[in-house]
């Protein structure tokens, strides 16, 4: 019933786009395959924010598409005995929505700092997953939610 009013949940791509994708991004950061885990962030993010079915890249009308731009490490936090306890990961990243007749929205930059406590095997690829998942919820919302770009 809800849908037959026009009742929709989650954000909208941009009019005329019924479907979107997300590419693979670059990658200029330090840590090899990043974009890989990225891309399944951003691929969440959009299934579980936009109201729009996911397509391949090549055959949605809008695509996410960006790159990693840093990842830069914190030295952190030692111990009397000069061991390492907590160190932190900055990632930053620039993404932006594109139909096939080009730009749908303003290019948006997010980054996120995240702490690794280090006290325990799995921490450091725990918090890269969380700073992942921050990440993509963060672009998706600024892509979606950003008004179309206007005559230039």
């Amino acid at each position: 019933m809800a849908a037959s009013c026009g009742y929709t949940r989650g954000l909208m791509p941009p009019a005329p786009a019924r479907t979107v994708g997300v590419a693979f991004f670059g990658n200029e950061g330090k840590l090899p395959d990043l974009e890989r885990d990225l891309h399944r962030e951003l691929v969440r993010s959009l299934g579980d924010l936009v109201s729009a079915p996911l397509a391949a890249p090549q055959r949605a009308d809008a695509t996410v598409r960006g790159r990693i731009l840093s990842t830069t490490r914190r030295g952190g936090v030692r111990d009397p005995e000069n061991s390492l306890l907590e160190s932190g990961l900055r990632i930053a990243v620039e993404a932006r929505l594109w139909g096939p007749e080009g730009p749908l929205g303003p290019l948006v930059r997010q980054d996120t700092w995240v702490g690794i406590r280090l006290d325990r095997l799995g921490r450091e690829s725990d918090a890269r997953a969380r700073a992942l998942a921050q990440l993509a919820d963060a672009l998706i919302l600024e892509l979606f939610a950003s008004p179309p770009p206007g005559p230039e």
